[in-house]
């Protein structure tokens, strides 16, 4: 495949196109990181970021498990802000907290607690290491289970880590380790009554773990944003509006002829 500047046409031409955007992103990414022009590099060229952690503004670093595709999901998290913004003293749950861009975001908003849920162990390395190093205050709880809608039982996921990481039945095909499962219900029982946000990408469970847990546990959630996938969104709307919460905004795309993209969900009022 013909690249230019590490970039397929198509794609550097969809970046040209956003060169407003990108200023804008510039000015943040120098307010967040301390080496803002080798992060923006990186996201721009789609390069290795050449260190195994990138130092935050104010203190703290992110650590690394995948030097190409960790800078991107940073740059969308803390920077693009696709997920949007965690008001202060909220209660977080983080399902696939990948390397803990979201938990950073929340920390700096202002966030009282982080409860992080993530299985593949080179991405869970990374982020406990992060933890580690952002969270003087001792707000952020890290479970290495994979949520699902069962406990304990054996699902099989990429030893590789990517943030397209996935659980499956199945250990065959590339190289995968055994994870343990751990249902909704059980995630909720450890957390306080109410729980402001529900952040979820956990690329395809989303459907098992929303759609097969009680309607009821969503009664405590005050806003649901999540990654979703296959274009689904009529039955996660659907079923999560039995638990009182609407959908309230949906950005989408089609990757690989598939509909993918964002759900912002909020409670509804009275």
């Amino acid at each position: 495949m013909f690249t230019l500047l590490g970039r397929e046409p198509a794609a550097l031409l969809r970046a040209i196109t956003r060169a407003p955007a990108l200023l804008g992103e510039s000015a943040r990414c120098a307010r967040i990181f301390d080496d803002p022009a080798g992060v923006a590099r990186a996201y721009f060229f789609r390069e290795a970021y050449p260190g195994s952690s990138i130092a935050l503004r104010g203190g703290g670093r992110v650590h690394l498990a995948n030097p190409v595709e960790d800078v991107i999901t940073l740059m969308v998290v803390l920077v693009r802000d696709d997920y949007g913004p965690v008001e202060r003293g909220s209660v977080v749950l983080d399902i696939g907290a990948n390397i803990g861009a979201f938990a950073v975001k929340a920390l700096r908003d202002g966030a009282a607690s982080v409860y992080c849920l993530e299985p593949n162990p080179p991405t869970l390395d990374a982020l406990r290491r992060t933890i580690a190093d952002v969270d003087r205050a001792g707000a952020v709880k890290v479970d290495a289970r994979a949520v699902w809608h069962t406990d304990g039982e054996t699902l099989y996921m990429q030893t590789a880590s990517s943030p397209a990481s996935h659980v499956s039945a199945s250990s065959a095909g590339t190289a995968t380790v055994p994870v343990t499962t751990v249902s909704l219900a059980t995630v909720f029982a450890a957390l306080p009554s109410r729980i402001d946000l529900v952040k979820m990408d956990c690329e395809g469970a989303e459907y098992p773990v929303v759609l097969r847990s009680d309607p009821a546990l969503w009664t405590r959630v005050g806003e649901v944003r999540m990654e979703y996938h296959d274009g689904r969104v009529d039955e996660l709307a659907a079923h999560l509006a039995r638990g009182g919460l609407e959908l309230v905004s949906r950005v989408k795309a089609v990757v690989d002829g598939k509909e993918t993209g964002t759900l912002h969900f909020r409670r509804r009022p009275g």
